[in-house]
């Protein structure tokens, strides 16, 4: 028998029409079943690495299918994501494809230890396109698992300085976590230890231990953006941060010379002053009366330096 898609193919053909052929051999395939969210310890800590696997049993008979989320820290703040393939029956896969319309009970774990679906429910009926989320899954993990804080942007930084930043690690799993810390490329981001730098940073944390690590930018060169990626490897799974920062220089304006004011000047030299070379007595006549003709002799006589000690009426 041939293929629905080839005989639709063929009838579109004929006909001159468009029709959507978007089909597996053995079904049409309907858009994916999505299920996102958070996954966190019972601690309330958020799981973004290690293994998440969903497990969808058929309510009514004995196959299942299977499907892997991916874990990361997403920007949204979610920490997982679940897309499995939805195909009208008879599916084409039934290990990895679920069935439109079918009835399925869902269970998932992680790294081995039983995961809380409560926020699911306990039977699921998927339909094309479906969405389920944001949820929160619980999980009580008997393994170690890693933590990781936020990436860094250090923003600008004075060219040959340096500036300090921390990253947090910390064992969210219930055994001892195990691993190292270093940076790809470690060219203008170092980890340093008493501020002495190096290369790798050894991890051991018991569960619910933390270590901070300190890290540090020092730009040689000038660049709007200078980029690293900070890595954790571990037995309790593995960790990339982002870490960038930009290199600046400051530029002084020019020296001026400074601007010189005239200096004020004072001519202290001794000032000519006049001294009279006479005695001024009084200055009266016989009747002991002064009339203006006396007073402008006086006035003459100053003037011409001739005024002598003698009476004017003399």
């Amino acid at each position: 028998m041939k293929p629905v898609s080839l005989i639709l193919a063929t009838l579109a053909v004929i006909l001159g029409v468009s029709i959507d052929t978007d089909f597996t051999e053995a079904g049409i395939a309907h858009p994916p079943l999505t299920i996102f969210g958070v996954l966190e310890t019972n601690a309330g800590d958020p799981i973004s690495s290690g293994n998440l696997n969903f497990t969808f049993s058929e309510a009514d008979g004995d196959g299942m299918a299977l499907g892997a989320a991916s874990l990361a820290p997403y920007p949204d703040g979610n920490t997982f994501a679940l897309s499995i393939p939805l195909e009208q029956a008879p599916v084409s896969d039934p290990e990895t494809v679920l069935e439109v319309g079918r009835s399925y009970i869902p269970s998932a774990s992680y790294n081995g230890a039983p995961v809380d679906l409560s926020e699911i429910g306990a039977e699921l009926t998927p339909s094309g396109g479906q969405v389920i989320g944001p949820v929160t899954l619980v999980v009580a993990p008997n393994t170690p698992v890693l933590q990781l804080s936020e990436g860094v942007n250090f923003g600008p930084v004075l060219l040959n300085t340096f500036q300090d930043r921390q990253f947090v690690i910390r064992n969210v799993g219930g055994q001892t976590l195990t691993g190292s810390a270093r940076f790809q490329d470690g060219v203008y981001f170092r980890i340093t230890v008493n501020g002495a730098p190096v290369n790798q940073i050894n991890l051991n944390l018991a569960p619910a231990q933390s270590r901070t690590i300190t890290v540090r930018f020092w730009p040689t060169v000038l660049s709007p953006t200078l980029f690293d990626i900070f890595r954790v490897t571990s037995n309790g799974g593995n960790l990339d941060r982002n870490v960038s920062g930009s290199a600046i220089s400051i530029t002084l304006p020019p020296t001026q010379p400074p601007v010189e004011s005239p200096t004020p000047t004072m001519d202290l030299s001794p000032t000519p002053t006049f001294t009279p070379n006479f005695d001024l007595h009084p200055i009266c006549s016989p009747d002991g009366q002064i009339t203006p003709n006396d007073l402008l002799e006086v006035l003459s006589q100053i003037g011409t330096g001739g005024l002598q000690e003698r009476s004017l009426f003399d």
